[in-house]
């Protein structure tokens, strides 16, 4: 979706950050593999935290 999208860091050094806009992103990931890879392995690392803990949240209130 092209919805914005906002989130906050707390930095404990110095930093440089990067934009990049929506049409941007999509293109480097397309020429460059490896990163869309990379960001592929992020976010299901992400999911699957995520259903386990669902789990034993479920579990823990005795649902199945």
């Amino acid at each position: 979706s092209r919805e914005p999208r906002s989130a906050d860091c707390l930095a404990l050094t110095d930093m440089v950050t990067l934009k990049i806009d929506h049409d941007d992103y999509r293109q480097l990931l397309s020429e460059k593999p490896s990163i869309a890879q990379g960001v592929i392995r992020v976010l299901s690392g992400r999911l699957s935290d995520t259903m386990k803990q669902i789990q034993q949240r479920r579990k823990a209130l005795g649902e199945s």
